[in-house]
């Protein structure tokens, strides 16, 4: 889309204003003036799209064009299981120019039917297949802008920019046995392949993307499900160039050069990390080389799908918001990268999104024809888990303010929904989805009313601690809390055990406080019976593994959650790490010594599972939030220690300073040591029972090693 323009006065300022059915690129003179990538970014369309500004006061001058380039996008893509154009079926525009003149006049220049249009090197371009720019192609002319009526609000940037962040080199060029070319960068990210080239007017790059290697070493597609991520360039001059991708981005560790001119240099390629700006604020170390390789892993993963919103993966045709894995690592994610902007802006999304009974779906943004359409117990808790656990990270009310009123519309929702009031019963459950104890992962053997009800009353209990953190009057909710406690016990508890008889059973209830005084250790200790009939390996889905690590150590059973997370065979964490993951996987046993397990569930690079760093930082790290201290200005330092590990180290940059705890085993003793901020309190508890009270400043503690409890 075009315009030129004249301008005969001085000029004191000039912005010009974008948003788009799709995504834009602006051009001003000729300079590329659209910071950041994939703008206006993905909201819930139907509702609100963002625009961006830009000052562009610096380039105006006597004789002037604005171009957008613009392309289909989010807006225009058939997303997975929602739909073909996803919300509009045609690429818009809209633009305003304000330019303000010394002597006090304005004038505004707008996206009209006099702006022309004209086709761009971009042929092709699709969130999942990718692009094609044809720079030899001539540019033709399309004729008049057409003008449409499309019926959404426009808001101002509220998220972060997504930003081009680490730049990896090529590892090695293999020759499959296939007779393939492949190109091995060593980890798997989100984002894109910057390619050299030398060549001549109409040469042609074609580059395909993949994760894995077959058991042949074959480059492999498999799992991407449609999504063909495919990469392609027509030369326009002679001469050399640098090219990379405009408008998508692909998941990959490998690619696969189909084209190229000459022989291929493995230098002329390189791997580029493309995620949301968030700033990094939490490390974890520790003396075991294989969690720390997961720990990188988790930290990867999230960044692979933290472009917009919280992504399931970045490669195969799917790459949607699920909000079921988003509340579950939400607390892994905060501490790793300042998200709150990130996550504010896409709960906002959330709220706009429920419709007038109270509904939240699944995964958002949705189609405006309603896919994904379903609600779900720990999916659609979202609203509420998400803004509640980012105030105990961060001290900031302002997300429960602002959706304060959709969380109780939400648990109203719930209340009323079911076959009975006090409990969530008889409706589409995704339950604790991927669970390896039953025959089919999608159909998870713990009953789904009992883990359906179980979150209806976490979330509820949750909802009465934001209204209380934010002044309201939560009264109801308290009431409604321990009418569905009483009656989730009455009906799913049965001499102090789940009815549901499984290792996540046990977990919801001691994770979710459904248990009275006296009844933790009977439960506690019939998981530890289950984790046994499952020869002490996890076997648990999205809910069960989130929680089970802390569960066991919080009530006593320390070695065998260490015993969980150090296990190399499949399933486990480290499984994936042993099997050659750089990403976490969408299940725990995706390859094993056996091959590739799973085709239809097999992305890896999948964040849910990576949930298990929560239990690395406040459980062997041991630092958390205590109650009342949000922001962190008052936490509880508990680390617990195992020899395996050797030492451990977190470090944490809370809104309230700089956090530095470890421990190291030296010999026969442990040495402890907690450096605080000034404004910082904290409540110590050592392995061997000791407790102190202390406030800012540096501490240091040695125990012997044999006092450990």
């Amino acid at each position: 889309f075009v315009k030129e323009f004249k301008v005969e006065k001085e000029v004191c300022e000039a912005t010009v204003s974008v948003s788009a059915a799709g995504l834009y690129k602006l051009y001003v003179n000729g300079e590329n003036r659209a910071y950041g990538l994939y703008n206006p970014g993905w909201t819930q369309y139907v509702k609100r799209i963002q625009y961006q500004t830009y000052d562009v006061t610096d380039i105006i001058k006597k004789d002037n064009k604005i171009e957008i380039v613009a392309v289909g996008g989010w807006a225009l893509a058939n997303l997975h299981r929602a739909g073909d154009h996803f919300f509009s079926d045609k690429i818009c525009a809209i633009a305003a120019a304000d330019i303000k003149y010394a002597d006090g006049t304005h004038e505004r220049i707008v996206t009209d039917d006099s702006w022309d249009v004209y086709s761009s090197e971009v042929k092709t371009c699709h969130i999942y297949h990718g692009e094609l720019n044809d720079f030899a192609a001539e540019k033709e002319y399309i004729g008049k802008a057409e003008t449409v009526d499309i019926k959404t609000t426009l808001v101002a940037q509220e998220g972060k920019k997504i930003l081009e962040h680490e730049r990896l080199s090529a590892k090695e060029l293999i020759i499959t046995p296939n007779g393939e070319k492949v190109i091995d960068f060593g980890q798997n990210l989100a984002g894109f392949v910057e390619v050299k080239v030398k060549g001549k007017k109409g040469d042609r790059i074609k580059i395909r993307h993949g994760e894995i290697l077959d058991g042949e070493g074959n480059f492999y597609t498999k799992n991407l499900r449609g999504a063909l991520q495919t990469v392609e360039y027509v030369l326009g001059k002679d001469g050399e160039h640098v090219l990379k991708p405009q408008f998508t981005t692909q998941g990959f560790r490998y690619i696969c050069v189909d084209e190229y001119p000459g022989e291929i240099d493995i230098k002329n390629f390189t791997s580029i990390s493309v995620y949301t700006d968030m700033k990094r604020i939490g490390k974890f170390r520790c003396g075991n080389e294989k969690v720390n390789r997961l720990y990188q892993s988790i930290l990867w993963t999230q960044r692979s799908n933290s472009i917009e919103v919280g992504t399931d993966c970045p490669q195969r045709s799917e790459r949607l918001g699920w909000l079921g894995d988003a509340q579950l690592f939400c607390p892994s994610a905060a501490f790793n990268y300042d998200v709150y902007d990130f996550y504010s802006k896409w709960v906002n999304d959330f709220a706009i999104s429920q419709d007038e009974e109270g509904m939240i779906r699944s995964a958002i943004p949705f189609n405006p024809d309603g896919r994904p359409s379903n609600p779900a117990a720990g999916w659609s808790d979202a609203i509420i888990i998400i803004p509640y656990e980012m105030y105990r990270v961060f001290g900031d009310t302002s997300m429960i303010e602002n959706n304060f009123d959709a969380m109780c519309k939400w648990i109203d929702y719930v209340r009323t929904v079911g076959e009975e009031e006090y409990l969530w019963l008889g409706q589409f459950q995704y339950g604790d989805w991927l669970a390896l104890d039953g025959p089919d992962p999608r159909d998870p053997i713990t009953d789904k009313d009992f883990s359906s009800s179980a979150y209806f009353a976490y979330s509820t209990g949750l909802l009465v601690k934001c209204g209380k953190a934010i002044g309201r009057d939560v009264s109801k909710y308290e009431e409604l809390y321990n009418n569905i406690r009483k009656t989730f016990r009455a009906r799913f508890i049965k001499d102090g055990l789940p009815t549901a008889d499984t290792m996540t059973g046990c977990i919801l209830l001691l994770k979710f406080g459904l248990l009275d005084e006296g009844e933790h250790k009977k439960v506690a200790d019939r998981l530890v019976e289950l984790i046994a009939y499952n020869g002490n390996k996890v076997k648990t889905g999205l809910y069960g593994s989130t929680y089970i690590l802390p569960v066991l150590s919080q009530y006593g059973h320390i070695k065998l959650a260490y015993d969980l997370l150090l296990e190399e065979g499949c399933p486990s964490w480290l499984g994936m790490i042993t099997h050659g993951g750089t990403t976490m996987w969408e299940r725990l046993d995706l390859v094993t010594d056996d091959g590739i397990q799973d085709v239809f569930n097999a992305s890896y690079n999948h964040y849910v599972f990576g949930a298990v760093q929560e239990w690395l930082v406040k459980g062997a790290g041991g630092l958390d939030v205590a109650e009342g201290g949000e922001g962190y200005k008052s936490i509880i330092w508990k680390p617990v220690v195992d020899e395996r590990l050797k030492h451990v180290h977190v470090e944490f940059d809370s809104r309230n300073g700089v956090i530095d705890a470890s421990w190291m085993i030296y010999g026969d003793e442990i040495r402890f040591e907690l450096l605080l901020p000034d404004t910082v309190s904290a409540h110590i508890v050592l392995p061997n029972g000791d407790q102190y009270d202390v406030c800012g400043g540096e501490y240091t503690f040695v125990i012997p090693s044999d006092s450990v409890r």
